[in-house]
Formats: structure tokens, sequence, C-alpha cells
């Protein structure tokens, strides 16, 4: 009987996925608004959901320190002046998603020392 119903759902060309088969999406928190939000509420309860924390300056600074440990003051200070502009963009990205909000924290950012 399982056979049969193998052997018919090959014929149209469905097969089985496997048992450890496992699906991983990314995707902006429910409630976001825009064009990327494509989790909705129906689409929200086929996954468990982990929230990932950004990782702030210091962090990606220390990250970087760790994975390169030749870097010299004038490497670093390169560094932290791209991450500083990258900071910059994405507040204005976000404040552009917000256009009804008063964004004032465009044009502070987060200092490291180097």
């Amino acid at each position: 009987m399982i056979q049969a119903v193998h052997t018919q759902l090959s014929s149209q060309k469905i097969f089985a996925i496997h048992p450890s088969f496992r699906v991983v999406a990314l995707a902006e928190p429910p409630g976001k608004v825009g064009p990327s939000r494509w989790v909705n509420s129906e689409i929200s309860s086929m996954f468990h959901f982990h929230v990932l924390r950004g990782i702030d300056t210091v962090d990606k600074f220390q990250m970087l320190e760790k994975m390169f440990p030749g870097l010299n003051g004038r490497s670093k200070e390169a560094i932290k002046v791209l991450f500083d502009l990258v900071a910059k963009l994405d507040q204005y990205t976000a404040a552009q998603n917000r256009p009804n909000e008063k964004n004032e924290q465009i044009g502070k950012n987060e200092s490291i020392s180097a």
C-alpha cells in the first residue's frame, strides 16, 4: 500500500523530503512596514523566531582585532572612519524608512578607541 502511494507520487514528480531537511529564513521582525516585509501572520506561524541583536561598533572592532592581530594604528583609524560612515548611513536609511518620525540621532555616532 505505502509503496503504491510512493509510486503514484513519483509518477506525478512529487518526492518525499528528507527527514532532516530544514529551512532557514531571514527577515525583518514582524510589524515592520515596507516593501521588504514578507512575514505576515500566516507565514510567521510556520517559523520559530530567534531575534538577533545588532552588533555594535565596539564589538565589531574587537572582532576585527582578534581576527587580524597585526592591525596597526593607521589601519585601526581607517576602520574607525569606515564604521562611523556605516553607522551614519544606517541612521539615514532608518530615518528614510520612518518619514513620519523625527530622527534626532542622525549625526551622532559611537566612538571607538583605536
